[in-house]
């Protein structure tokens, strides 16, 4: 049997999709923790469910990447690919259409710059993943 050896761009993806499943959680905190002062200075009840259901859907969508690379399924570069284009294309959805025109100039490069680091990672764990693919074959 071929030894696999480890793969440090699996893991630093993983690292990243646990990252991103925390902040979606730590939103769903944040939001629960701090509801009577949110709905104090004028958010709506359904604005406060919004980022309620946002953080939920966000945390799990990016926990159900990182379990598929744990478990070193097959379909992980396809599932860690799927969900970074979904979580990136849901953030800039909610700052373009959601946010208040004052709050959407704010660090945009950064979070270009972010978003494009997290699919340069994806681009190397997919190409070690396709070369241990040839390696064991």
């Amino acid at each position: 049997m071929i030894e696999r050896k480890p793969n440090h761009w699996a893991r630093l993806t993983a690292l990243l999709f646990l990252l991103m499943a925390v902040s979606g959680f730590l939103r769903v905190f944040g939001a629960l923790r701090e509801s009577s002062v949110l709905l104090e200075f004028g958010l709506s009840k359904v604005r406060l469910g919004y980022l309620i259901g946002a953080g939920v859907v966000y945390g799990f969508l990016n926990l159900t990447a990182l379990v598929f690379i744990l478990l070193r399924s097959r379909l992980r570069i396809w599932v860690a690919l799927g969900v970074a284009v979904l979580s990136i294309a849901l953030y800039w959805f909610e700052r373009f259409v959601l946010w208040v025109p004052e709050q959407r100039s704010g660090n945009i490069l950064f979070m270009v710059l972010l978003h494009l680091a997290l699919l340069l990672v994806l681009v190397f764990f997919w190409l070690s993943e396709r070369k241990q693919i040839r390696r064991l074959d």
